[in-house]
Formats: structure tokens, C-alpha cells, sequence
């Protein structure tokens, strides 16, 4: 039986409502990410995979999810001006930021809302138990950990950052490619 042909979005046209992204490479790299997860979802819908796979197959979307989205906080904080000794300069923001930081000083500088903090710091918190763990009598198999209920709550959080994002940078984002629906 031949596969499926598994047809993307081209980067490019994700790219069309990333425009607040300033870095052109910043901004290829994370259409690139969504066009990956898009690739992900597709997998999912043509090879319907069951128990370990489903649930390790959600596991590495919802660490695609944080990917773009730390990755979209640093560039928004490296483009970030502000006022040091009445000089206007560029916010200096560590290449190996962590998480937790990104997320603070996003907050901080309004790049963010409180809400929108909280709720990408559920992902975050997903992401980072992301680790193939010894098991305890009466603990969850990590393959028991990434169900699609879990995927579903992601989902939405990451819609819910991305609106955010589109809606204070006036984008129109009624073309955007939400990865989850994937071509028919």
C-alpha cells in the first residue's frame, strides 16, 4: 500500500502573520517550527497511532509548542528598546536565557499579560517533565503521561498565546495555519 502524501503549508505563507517577529531569521525558524508541528499533526490523522505511540507522539508537540513559543518571547525581548542612563537601547537578553526568565521578564515588560504567563507556564511545566523516568510502584508509565486530553489543553494555551500576540501586534490572523488542522 503506498503513504500517504503528507502535503505542508510552506513556511512562507506562516510567515505572513509572524510579522512582529523583527529577526527574518528568528521568524523562519519559528514558521519552520509550526510547519513541523502541522507535519506532526498529519502523522497523527493518517496513521491514527494507538496507546505509547499517540501519547509519545503528543508528548513531542507539546514540546514543539514551547519551542516556538520561547523562542517568539526572545526575539520580542531582543527587539525590545528601553531606557538605561536616558539612553535608548536595545534590551540585553542572554543567548541562553532560561524559560522561567524569558517568561518573567515578557511579563515584565508587558510583553505578555499575567493570564497569558500563567497559562504558557503550564506548557512549560509539561515540557519540563519531559524525561523518560524510572517508574514507581503506583506512578504513571510516561507513555500514560501525554494522553490527548492533555494535547487538547496545550492546544488551546497555545492558541490562546498566539491570539494574544496577534490581536496587540494587529495581525490578521484569520489565515493562520492552527497546526491541529491539518488538510483533508
Amino acid at each position: 500500500m503506498p503513504a500517504k502524501e503528507i502535503k505542508l503549508t510552506k513556511a512562507k505563507e506562516i510567515r505572513t502573520c509572524l510579522g512582529f517577529i523583527e529577526h527574518g531569521g528568528v521568524c523562519c525558524n519559528i514558521s519552520h517550527h509550526i510547519q513541523y508541528l502541522e507535519f506532526l499533526y498529519q502523522i497523527k490523522k493518517i496513521h491514527e497511532p494507538k496507546s505509547t505511540s499517540q501519547s509519545l507522539l503528543n508528548k513531542t508537540i507539546i514540546i514543539e509548542y514551547f519551542t516556538v513559543i520561547e523562542a517568539i518571547l526572545d526575539s520580542l525581548l531582543c527587539s525590545l528598546k528601553v531606557t538605561t542612563n536616558n539612553k535608548i537601547v536595545p534590551l540585553e537578553v542572554k543567548e541562553y536565557t532560561k524559560a522561567d526568565e524569558l517568561m518573567r521578564l515578557a511579563k515584565h515588560y508587558n510583553i505578555i499579560s499575567q493570564d497569558i504567563h500563567s497559562q504558557i507556564g503550564q506548557i512549560k511545566d509539561t515540557r519540563n517533565k519531559i524525561h523518560i523516568k524510572r517508574s514507581k510502584p503506583g506512578k504513571k508509565l510516561e507513555y500514560q503521561e501525554y494522553p490527548d486530553s492533555l494535547l487538547k489543553q496545550r492546544e488551546k494555551i497555545f492558541k490562546n498565546f498566539m491570539i494574544y500576540l496577534f490581536e496587540r501586534h494587529n495581525v490578521d490572523y484569520s489565515k493562520f495555519l492552527w497546526p491541529w488542522k491539518t488538510h483533508t
